[in-house]
C-alpha cells in the first residue's frame, strides 16, 4: 500500500459504477442544493445559480452512469406540482406553479399593476416576492399560489378575481347607466355598449335604434379589371384574407358571432354575408361560403335544416351545428292597434302585409302557416310586396309602409314594434367537411361553447341558445354512407 507523504490527505472514497465515479460528498451537497432551491423558490428569493448548477450537474452525471442511489436520483418534478421530494426533506410549495390551467386563466396582473402606478420592483417589495417572480407571472410562465395571489391583491387594492380568473368566467363591473336611453317599460336582460369615460364605465343600453348598426362595410379590395382576368387591389393584409371565412345567413345575430370571434381571435375573421336561407345554402354548395345558416323546415320529416344541408353538401359531406332557436311571428305597430292575432286577421279588408323574398325561411314559414290555416295567399293584401331581410320588414312596418310582417321577436323589440308569436324556429349552421379545420371555422365552432357568446345571444328577446354548438348531424358525401 503506498505511503502518504507529509501534508497529503487520503483520497476520498467514491461510489463507482460503469465509468467514472461520483463522490458521496457531491451527492449530499446536491441534495442540500435541491432543498435550498425549493426553499428559495418558495420565498421568491434568487437562486444560488453557480453552486446549484455545479452540484445538480454532478448528480445528473452520476445518474446517467448509474452511480447515484435511487433515493437521490435527480428527477425533475412536473411543474404543476413543484415539490421537493428528496430524502425526506420538507415539502415547501413554491409561490407559483406551472400547469395546464395557465392556458385557461386570464391574467390581468400587468394591467392592474400599471393602473395602480406601481413598477414591478415596487410590487415585488410590497408583496414579498422578487421582481423576477412578478415578471414571470405577468408573462404567463407561472401561476401564483393562493397566499401569493392574496398578497398581490392586497397590495393592488382589488379582489383576486380582478387579477386572475378563468378565461370562460364572465366578470362583472359597476357601471354608470345612461338612463335617458332606457325606458321603464323595458324588462329582462338588456344588452349594453360599454366604455370608460372620465373614470367611470358608462353603459348605453342597446335598445331601439342603438340595437342596430347601419353603415358601409369595409372592403378588402377594389376590383380593377372586369375583363376576362379580374384582379383586385388589396386593401386588407394578405394574411388577414387567408384567415377569413365567409359566413352566409340571415340571422341578425351572426354579426354578434363575428364580433365575438374578432375579440377572442384578433387574427381571425368571419365575414358575414346577409343572405336568405336558400341563397346561403346555394352559396355554400357552389363554393361561395365557408359556413351557411338556414331556418328551413323539411315538410316530410318536420326537421329543420338537415335535409337542405345534405343536399347542399352532397359533394363534400359535412355537418350541421345548432346555433339558436327563435320566436317567429307577426311584427306589428306599437300597441297592435289593428288587433292582429293570426292568419285569418290578415285577410281583413285594408290590412297591408310585407313579405320576404322567395327562398327566405321566413316566407316558407309564413306559407306553411297559411296552408295550416287554409288561407289562400291571394287573400293576403301585400303578399307580393317583398323585402330582403328581417330588418327591412321591421323598418317597413315601423315607417307605416305595412301593418304587419313576418319576423323575429328580437327584431321587433329592437325596432319598437309589438310582436305576435306564431311559431318556434331553429337556425342552424351547415359546414362542409373539408372546411371544418379552416382556422376561422374551427375557432368559430369552439366559440359556440363560450359563456360570453351564450350570454350575449340569450339576452336577445325570443332567442334560445340551449342547443348552441350541438352537432345535429354529420354525413359523408352522397353515396358513401353516413359517418
Amino acid at each position: 500500500m503506498p505511503s502518504i507523504g507529509a501534508g497529503q490527505r487520503p483520497a476520498r472514497k467514491t461510489k463507482t459504477g460503469a465509468g467514472n465515479g461520483i463522490r458521496t460528498r457531491d451527492i449530499q451537497l446536491g441534495k442540500l442544493a435541491l432543498y435550498q432551491l425549493s426553499y428559495s423558490r418558495s420565498r421568491g428569493l434568487p437562486e444560488a445559480a453557480p453552486k446549484l448548477a455545479r452540484h445538480r450537474a454532478a448528480i445528473k452525471g452520476g445518474a446517467a452512469r448509474g452511480d447515484v442511489p435511487p433515493a437521490v436520483t435527480l428527477n425533475r418534478v412536473p411543474e404543476r406540482k413543484q415539490r421537493c421530494k428528496l430524502g425526506g426533506t420538507p415539502t415547501i410549495p413554491p409561490p407559483w406553479s406551472e400547469s395546464d390551467e395557465a392556458a385557461h386563466l386570464e391574467n390581468r396582473l400587468r394591467e392592474v399593476r400599471v393602473a395602480a402606478g406601481l413598477s414591478q420592483q415596487t410590487l415585488a417589495e410590497r408583496s414579498g416576492l422578487t421582481r423576477q417572480a412578478i415578471n414571470s407571472i405577468e408573462a404567463g410562465h407561472y401561476l401564483p399560489n393562493t397566499a401569493s395571489a392574496l398578497r398581490l391583491a392586497r397590495v393592488l387594492g382589488c379582489r383576486v378575481d380582478e387579477i386572475f380568473r378563468l378565461s370562460d368566467e364572465i366578470p362583472t363591473c359597476g357601471v354608470e347607466l345612461w338612463k335617458k336611453a332606457l325606458k321603464p317599460a323595458i324588462r329582462g336582460p338588456v344588452r349594453l355598449a360599454l366604455a370608460r369615460l372620465r373614470g367611470s364605465i358608462v353603459a348605453h343600453p342597446l335598445v331601439e335604434q342603438m340595437a342596430l348598426t347601419e353603415g358601409f362595410s369595409p372592403a378588402d379590395g377594389v376590383l380593377e379589371d372586369v375583363g376576362g382576368h379580374a384582379s383586385a387591389r388589396l386593401l386588407a393584409e394578405p394574411r388577414q384574407i387567408e384567415e377569413t371565412a365567409f359566413l352566409a345567413g340571415c340571422d341578425p345575430a351572426l354579426g354578434i358571432l363575428a364580433s365575438h370571434l374578432e375579440r377572442s381571435h384578433p387574427e381571425l375573421r368571419l365575414a358575414w354575408l346577409p343572405l336568405a336561407s336558400r341563397a346561403a345554402l346555394g352559396a355554400l354548395s357552389a363554393g361561395g361560403a365557408h359556413v351557411a345558416g338556414s331556418h328551413v323546415r323539411d315538410p316530410k320529416s318536420g326537421q329543420f335544416n338537415v335535409a337542405q344541408a345534405r343536399r347542399a353538401l352532397a359533394v363534400s359531406g359535412g355537418l350541421v351545428v345548432a346555433f339558436a332557436g327563435w320566436e317567429q311571428g307577426l311584427m306589428v305597430r306599437h300597441g297592435n292597434p289593428l288587433k292582429l292575432r293570426d292568419m285569418t286577421d290578415l285577410t281583413r279588408t285594408g290590412i297591408r302585409f310585407v313579405n320576404r323574398e322567395p327562398g327566405a325561411g321566413s316566407r316558407e314559414s309564413f306559407d306553411a302557416l297559411l296552408a295550416k290555416a287554409k288561407v289562400p295567399a291571394a287573400r293576403i293584401g301585400g303578399y307580393e310586396n317583398v323585402v330582403a331581410s328581417h330588418m327591412a320588414v321591421a323598418r317597413t312596418v315601423s315607417a307605416g309602409g305595412a301593418d304587419a310582417g313576418m319576423g323575429l321577436r328580437a327584431v321587433a323589440h329592437a325596432c319598437g314594434l309589438d310582436f305576435v308569436p306564431l311559431v318556434e324556429i331553429c337556425f342552424d349552421l351547415a359546414i362542409p367537411a373539408d372546411l371544418v379545420e379552416h382556422r376561422a371555422v374551427a375557432a368559430m365552432l369552439e366559440l359556440l361553447h363560450s359563456r360570453r357568446l351564450r350570454a350575449d345571444l340569450a339576452a336577445l328577446p325570443g332567442y334560445d341558445v340551449s342547443r348552441i354548438g350541438t352537432v345535429i348531424d354529420r354525413f359523408a358525401p352522397a353515396g358513401r354512407g353516413r359517418r
